[in-house]
């Protein structure tokens, strides 16, 4: 579940989102509107058009004869898009600027100090990043220029007037003042109370909670600007752009597979049969440029676009993940071990789960006791440790365990139908189209494995 925001600069049409993924359409005024996050875009202005090969013109023509009109719609303009370094943002850039390198510029929102911080994060975390190899492959040695010609950094700060970007000094008072007045406990009690709130309002979390505040602000201010809503389920690694499998951090289902693959803890707190609702990253980037392009003309309207898989005929399960995963992990190991790894058992009952958990972290150190001629005993405290971080795992993922709603997605489909055949090539995210095992075997666990060793070794 994450998002990234988007936003246009000369007289056009801004698209705002917040972290997952929510756009919000609106002219630009001669003053910086108060927003929360930001991603927008801009009509070109009424002047001769940068002459371009025949061969391009002809081709947005032909593309755009039966569709939504994607590539007209990217032709010509220029973003500001918030959380640019973000999982989703990334890949959201990468798409604008490899399939339109005609866009203008993309101002990407940054939290920094000054203006040297923020083009030191550009280079470190955008433009030296692996995602953009194949943009890198296409301009050689002048592709570091070709990129910081079309990503401008903003210092700003989405939670302040006019995105903090003439505030900044101010910030960094309070925001020193902040760390001074709130100690470590007082920090841990607010989250504590803001995950009480928010499961008091039905909401399993304080990030799907906030995320709901925010759709619930921009709907009642919003006046009669058009909004778009893109709501991703769980966003895992890419499917097939940039390349298959890339992926940023170990997030979503990463730590549950981790725990099972290299921890040897073949116990889980779930339903084998509950929703395993996730969504390869491209798949969300392609639809939230197809859905800026459909309403980006101003219609004044809400409309909201799930970007789901559980909606499909064929549903990934949460039990056909871990199948999957010990399929691979028994064919590609992520630790050397003479251990034979189980198929996950799944449980109902949290005191269930804990009890074999606890034994079966006590049969592993019993094992490496005996191994070193000493007697099993209880757990030791490394073992109590770990077996209170994986009942804190448990609990954390308990609401997607357990999951078995489905996400309308009639929105979603209806704008894959609007699609040209090329537009569909292009910027396809039709989650009915993915192979589950093939995605989960060959794609997504190299690529998390991947992951995973670049960081520990970076």
């Amino acid at each position: 579940m994450a998002i990234s925001n988007l936003l246009a600069t000369i007289n056009a049409v801004s698209f705002f989102s917040g972290k997952p993924d929510h756009f919000l359409a609106r002219p630009l005024s001669q003053t910086t509107p108060r927003i929360q996050t930001s991603c927008c875009h801009r009509e070109p202005s009424f002047k001769p058009w940068t002459p371009i090969m025949m061969s391009e013109v002809e081709t947005y023509t032909k593309s755009d004869s039966h569709g939504v009109g994607i590539f007209r719609f990217l032709q010509g303009k220029s973003y500001l898009i918030t959380g640019a370094t973000g999982f989703l943002a990334k890949v959201l850039i990468l798409k604008l600027v490899r399939e339109s390198p005609e866009i203008g510029n993309i101002f990407i929102l940054m939290k920094t100090q000054d203006q040297e911080s923020a083009n030191k994060r550009l280079y470190d975390e955008i433009i030296s990043s692996d995602l953009f190899r194949l943009i890198k492959q296409t301009h050689g040695s002048s592709y570091e220029a070709f990129m910081k010609s079309k990503l401008i950094p903003v210092v700003g700060d989405i939670g302040e007037d006019n995105l903090g970007i003439k505030s900044r000094m101010a910030y960094r008072r309070t925001s020193e003042a902040v760390r001074k007045f709130y100690g470590r406990e007082e920090i841990k009690k607010l989250k504590e109370l803001g995950m009480e709130r928010a499961q008091y309002y039905g909401w399993e979390n304080t990030y799907t909670f906030t995320k709901a505040m925010g759709e619930s602000v921009i709907q009642n201010q919003r006046g009669d600007l058009p909004v778009v809503i893109i709501r991703p389920s769980i966003i895992e690694s890419s499917y097939k752009e940039p390349f298959p499998g890339w992926l940023q951090g170990i997030r979503m289902s990463a730590p549950l597979i981790l725990a099972y693959g290299k921890d040897h803890i073949a116990d889980m707190w779930g339903d084998y049969k509950s929703s395993c609702d996730i969504i390869p990253v491209d798949m969300v980037a392609n639809a939230t440029i197809a859905a800026m392009a459909k309403h980006g003309c101003g219609v004044s309207e809400t409309k909201a676009y799930n970007v789901t898989s559980s909606s499909h005929a064929n549903p990934l399960r949460l039990g056909e993940l871990m199948d999957f995963s010990h399929q691979h992990l028994c064919d590609s190991p992520l630790i050397k071990t003479v251990m034979e790894l189980e198929r996950v058992k799944f449980y109902n009952s949290l005191e269930d789960f804990t009890s074999s958990v606890s034994i079966r972290i006590a049969k592993q150190e019993g094992e490496m006791s005996s191994g070193r001629g000493e007697s099993p005993t209880m757990l030791s405290m490394k073992g109590k440790r770990k077996l209170k971080y994986l009942v804190s795992l448990a609990r954390t993922y308990q609401p997607y365990t357990f999951f078995q709603a489905r996400f309308d997605d009639t929105n979603t489909r209806g704008l894959i139908q609007e699609l040209s055949m090329e537009e569909r090539r292009m910027f396809g995210f039709n989650g009915r189209d993915i192979d589950w095992e093939h995605y989960i075997v060959n794609v997504h666990l190299p690529g998390l494995k991947r992951e995973l060793f670049r960081g520990k070794f970076s």
